[in-house]
Parts: C-alpha cells; sequence; structure tokens
C-alpha cells in the first residue's frame, strides 16, 4: 500500500490522499482481514456479501426493496482484479501535483497488487474466435463467445502491460455463497483517464453461461438504477447514500455503506467528485460508488481513496496547522457528516467531468499533448437515449441513428467525445496497430453526424442487442 501527501486547498477544490491498492510480496493469499491495517475500524462495517440484509441500511431505506436489490447486483457484478506487475511506464506524478502517482516506487517490479472493479458489460462477438485460456490450450478457440467489459481505476491497472499481467476474479465471495469463483488470466487495456483516474478492460470468454447470467444480471442492474434516479434525482438531501462494494485486502467481497457529498457540484468546480463516510480499506481502488438518484449510464464512479487528513497545499498558506484547520472547519460546514462519522478517514471517488465544449477535442497538436497528459477527461463512454427498453432499439445503425436524432445529446457533443475517445485509445497503446492509427484520426476528424462515425464510437460501447450494457 502507498501513501500520497493528503491536502485540500482551501477553496476545497483538489485533494489527494492515500491510494488503496493493496501490495504485498509472494502469490500467496492472505486468509483474513489484517490485524494492522490502519483502517481496521472500517472491517466492521465492511459487510460480506452473504451477510447483507436490509437491516444494513439507513433506516430511511429498509422498506425500499430496490436500494437493497440493487446493492446485491452491483456485488454481483464485482471483481477482484490482481496484478502481478508494475508498468514502467506509470507517471512520476499524479497530475498536475508534485506527489507521487499511486505504485510510482514500484515501477519495473513484479509485485502482487490487488484492486476491485465492476462488469459494465457483455458482449456477444458474431466474428473471429475466443482467446480465453481454456481456448488456447485447447487448440480449438471457440467460435461462440463473448467480452466481458470491466471498469476499474486508472491506478489499479495503468497500462496495457499491467492489463495483461492482471488476473479477474468472480464471485469471489466466501464459503457461504453458492457461486462458484471464476478466474480470468489476462484483460486487455481498451481506454484510460489518467486525471479522473477511470479506464476500461476487457476479457474474452467462451463460457455462454456465464455470459448470459452475467448479461442478464447488468440488465437487471440497469432496471434498478433508472427506478432509483427516478425517484430520488430531486431530493433536497445534499447528502447521498453511497454504496461501494469490493474485495478489502484482495479477500472475500463486502459491502459498504455511507453517505457522500458531491464537493465538485457544492463548490461549483466544473466537476462532479464525491468525498464520502463509506468505510474502505487497502484493496477497495476501482470498485463501483453508487450515488443514490444519480444516473449510472452516463456517469461510473469508482473508488480513488482514502484522505489522511484535510491540509492545505503548500501554495495556499504557510501555516499548514492554521490551513488545516480552515480547510477542516469548510469541510465540516458543507459536510457534516464528515464530524458525524466513526469511519475515519474520509474517502474520495474517481472525477467525472461533464462539459458540451467540443472545442476541446479538436485534433490539433495541443489536443494530443493534452490527450497525452491526460487533461482530457470528458470522454463519455456511456450516451444513449433512455427512452427505449426494445431489445432491439439498437440493433442497426439505422435505429441507433434515429435514436440519436431525437436525444437531447447533440451531435456535435457526439462527435466530439468520438474524437477524443479514438484519440485516447491512440494514446494508451490500446489494441489499435500503430501503422493504423493516422488514419484511424484522420477518419474520425472528418466525420460528421453520418453513421459510419457514429458506428466508430460503437467500438467500445456497442449500439446493438449483442450488448447488455445498452438495455
Amino acid at each position: 500500500m502507498g501513501l500520497v501527501a493528503s491536502y485540500f486547498t482551501n477553496k476545497l477544490d483538489r485533494f489527494y490522499g492515500q491510494h488503496e491498492v493493496d501490495k504485498f510480496s509472494g502469490e500467496a493469499e492472505i486468509s483474513c482481514l489484517p490485524e494492522d491495517c490502519k483502517k481496521s475500524k472500517g472491517h466492521k462495517d465492511m459487510i460480506p456479501v452473504y451477510e447483507f440484509t436490509k437491516d444494513h441500511l439507513p433506516e430511511r431505506y429498509r422498506d425500499e426493496d430496490e436500494i437493497y436489490k440493487l446493492a446485491q447486483s452491483i456485488a454481483y457484478l464485482t471483481v477482484r482484479l490482481r496484478t502481478s506487475f508494475v508498468s514502467k511506464k506509470r507517471p512520476r506524478y499524479l497530475p498536475k501535483t508534485n506527489y507521487d502517482y499511486p505504485l510510482f516506487e514500484s515501477r519495473g517490479e513484479s509485485c502482487m497488487n490487488t484492486g476491485s472493479g465492476r462488469v459494465c458489460d457483455v458482449v456477444r462477438n458474431t466474428t473471429g474466435s475466443c482467446s480465453c485460456k481454456k481456448c488456447k490450450d485447447s487448440g480449438n478457440p471457440s467460435k461462440l463467445w463473448w467480452t466481458i467489459k470491466i471498469f476499474t481505476a486508472t491506478h489499479v491497472v495503468y497500462d496495457k502491460d499491467e492489463a495483461e499481467a492482471t488476473t479477474c476474479t468472480l464471485f469471489f465471495e466466501g464459503k457461504e455463497s453458492n457461486r462458484k469463483r471464476v478466474d480470468f488470466d489476462g484483460c486487455k487495456k481498451i481506454w484510460l483517464d489518467v486525471s479522473g483516474d477511470l479506464c476500461l478492460l476487457e476479457t474474452p470468454t467462451c463460457d455462454e453461461t456465464l455470459a448470459k447470467e452475467l448479461f442478464a444480471e447488468i440488465k437487471q442492474f440497469n432496471v434498478y438504477w433508472k427506478s432509483l434516479k427516478k425517484k430520488y434525482q430531486n431530493d433536497e438531501e445534499k447528502e447521498k447514500l453511497i454504496i461501494i462494494v469490493s474485495h478489502p485486502h484482495g479477500q472475500e467481497k463486502r459491502i459498504s455503506l455511507g453517505l457522500g457529498l458531491d464537493i465538485g457540484k457544492q463548490k461549483k468546480l466544473g466537476y462532479s467528485k464525491f468525498i464520502y463516510t463509506t468505510p474502505t480499506c487497502p484493496g477497495t481502488s476501482g470498485g463501483p460508488v453508487y450515488v443514490l438518484g444519480y444516473d449510472w449510464f452516463k456517469t461510473e464512479y469508482v473508488h480513488g481513496g482514502a484522505i489522511l487528513e484535510p491540509i492545505s497545499d503548500s501554495d495556499s498558506s504557510s501555516d499548514s496547522e492554521g490551513a488545516m484547520n480552515l480547510a477542516s472547519q469548510k469541510l465540516s460546514d458543507l459536510f457534516p457528516s464528515y464530524d458525524e462519522s466513526s469511519v475515519m478517514p474520509l474517502s474520495y471517488s474517481s472525477i467525472y467531468i461533464h462539459t458540451d465544449n467540443s472545442e476541446n477535442y479538436s485534433l490539433d497538436n495541443s489536443s494530443i499533448q493534452s490527450l497525452q497528459s491526460g487533461e482530457i477527461q470528458d470522454l463519455d463512454l456511456n450516451m444513449r437515449p433512455e427512452s427505449s427498453n426494445d431489445s432491439n432499439y439498437f440493433s442497426d445503425t439505422q435505429s441507433h441513428n434515429s435514436a440519436y436524432s431525437n436525444d437531447t445529446v447533440s451531435d456535435k457533443r457526439v462527435n466530439a467525445n468520438m474524437k477524443a475517445m479514438s484519440l485516447a485509445t491512440a494514446m494508451s497503446n490500446s489494441d489499435i496497430p500503430s501503422d493504423s492509427i493516422s488514419d484511424d484520426l484522420t477518419s474520425v476528424s472528418n466525420a460528421d453526424t453520418t453513421s459510419s462515425s457514429k458506428s466508430k464510437f460503437g467500438k467500445y460501447f456497442r449500439f446493438s442487442n449483442y450488448s447488455a450494457r445498452w438495455y
């Protein structure tokens, strides 16, 4: 586990803390939560999945059956990620700071690091063949196969080298669980955003039963969050229920509950970033962060880390103790649960930036430099109309286009995100061959609102009935 000096500026507009990737020597798995964990007081509030009941919910929500079911659904989709290698390409510092980037001190080393993630989509492939370990070993790869897509934090799995050295584990829930644990060795890095601390992985499977079960669970999860969004999106309470599911210390899956504040919204920073009292531990990094009433299709929050103590950066005040007290007081005024909670330290999510300024995505040198440095963060993977539950709604290009013609999202916005997505993919050393990057970017640059441009966006999340996320 690595440490990053925590700080708030006096405006509370930036903060970093202790990332919660768990690092340990050797390959043996520990059998229990470590007694020496600095956050051990929170372990009792991190509930094993098989023990979770409605009584664990805050009293206000105990009669809300859909919240309980949603928590169970998130738990079903949460995975453990174990990486056996730290890439030499990890940056020296966190974006726009002089604080060490997580695991920088271990660059190039072979060591076990654990975090969490969530299955966000399952796509049935109609071409090619499966490249899972079973198929590779058999010499006769299956033509019937699926791709499992996973969101996690960028600091958990940084690049393609780390992705290839990552084992993704589903259903690691303990002996009491009736689900059999499933391991996938090796992932592919599809997309990343360093500043926002969010990345997308994928891994293949030819297990038809598993693929169909995950597909069905994602569809059901979509039903729950959409219903809860409709009910709670206008809730005047600024402190929101936060649900996090993760694998603390790389161990069995646990559910955590707490209250959170969108400090970005409160301080009008132009982006959303949550701080919360939800208990977390090393190994929680990258785990899904659900915020009651928020849209889980257009946004995707993952756990980023824990704030050790709120202190100001050196530019804000020469009196560090005074600055700490000032920042703490401001935080307490904004977020009363900060003082009332017995779970410390406070934790925080990834960043999600929403803007309609498509000029940020032009293909000039400054934009490419911005992407290389991680400054462009509005790579909205998840835009879609919410009006249709028709399983064939995105079954072809024509229906996809007609859907967008009636959507509130402008074509200009769609193209902007496509450009950014394609650029980000090229910069992240993904599956685009180096000799095709130039042509790929040129085609996106020249794209308008035609079906071909929108189909290119669907390369990452397909607009079709082959993809679970679009239901």
